[in-house]
């Protein structure tokens, strides 16, 4: 399946002139949010040319999405992901770089991975579904766990190794405005009106925006 690369999302980061068409994703998370490992690898990552040294390479089970390997051209990595391509030994997260485009920086593997909760729901047996910004899910046992708060999911089982707290101090990626892209500060959380709102500071500027467009990165 293909999608008209001038109707692409504005944060994709693809020349929209250059072909008439690019890889449409599966469902998974917000289109606006991802990229298809066809995009990743091929116009970000720039490791192949095209979409058939895309397909060899995938099909040699050589990249690793969240610790699985990925085959499908289609197959959609999110903001916050973490791709790794042990031939090359790399490690990159899927990030909005400061122009507000989706981007790979390589890190260091730490062994997992940042999922902030959307939404909570009751299940049986008295535990919580804990829904991920992802479009993911896990059971949780502690009812703690706070929406807007970021889980650190192992790689390896995707257990909880930590939660990155949605407060003041915190270090946060703004996810959708004019400011997208930019990391900041929480310096104040408004939640006395409708939408919540949060109070940034990005360098010497203040940031003002809805709380739902932050993303918690660092303690």
């Amino acid at each position: 399946m293909h999608l008209k690369r001038l109707k692409t999302p504005s944060s994709w980061n693809i020349r929209r002139k250059e072909k008439k068409f690019t890889t449409v994703p599966q469902p998974r998370g917000k289109t606006e949010n991802v990229l298809t490992l066809n995009v990743l690898l091929r116009d970000v990552l720039k490791i192949a040319k095209n979409t058939k040294e895309v397909k060899f390479i995938l099909n040699s089970r050589k990249v690793l999405v969240n610790g699985k390997a990925r085959t499908s051209v289609r197959f959609p990595v999110n903001v916050f992901d973490v791709v790794e391509i042990p031939d090359l030994k790399k490690t990159y997260q899927i990030v909005f770089n400061e122009y507000g485009k989706i981007s790979a920086q390589e890190i260091k593997n730490k062994g997992f991975r940042l999922a902030r909760i959307e939404n909570k729901t009751a299940v049986k047996g008295g535990k919580i579904q804990l829904n991920l910004f992802d479009g993911s899910n896990i059971i949780a046992d502690k009812q703690t766990y706070k929406i807007g708060d970021v889980l650190m999911l192992s790689l390896k089982d995707n257990s909880v190794k930590g939660t990155l707290g949605l407060k003041k101090g915190a270090k946060v990626l703004i996810l959708k405005g004019a400011h997208r892209g930019k990391r900041a500060e929480i310096e104040n959380i408004i939640d006395n009106i409708k939408p919540k709102e949060v109070e940034l500071k990005s360098g010497e500027a203040k940031i003002r925006t809805r709380l739902d467009n932050v993303y918690v990165v660092e303690k």
